[in-house]
């Protein structure tokens, strides 16, 4: 869990910028405004379910792939 963590914090804008477009395309009323329907309850689970996807390929890119990492650094000149 820990280098999981470790792996998205060492792309944290990224995936920052990730969940900003997920919760914009789920929840608004121009895309599938599912924020009209969700309790807070599934709007929480929501949240834990993008999390949680978001770490594990954040874990799989960093175990897998370093260059993929490595050319996202670059990118972005971190």
């Amino acid at each position: 869990m820990v280098k999981a963590i470790t792996a998205m914090g060492k792309l944290s804008l990224i995936f920052f910028v990730i969940h900003e477009i997920l919760i914009v395309i789920l929840l608004s009323p121009i895309a599938f405004n599912l924020g009209a329907f969700l309790t807070v309850t599934t709007s929480v689970s929501l949240g834990i379910v993008m999390w949680s996807v978001t770490l594990s390929v954040a874990y799989f890119m960093n175990s897998s792939n370093r260059g993929a990492v490595r050319k996202i650094h670059a990118l972005f000149d971190l």
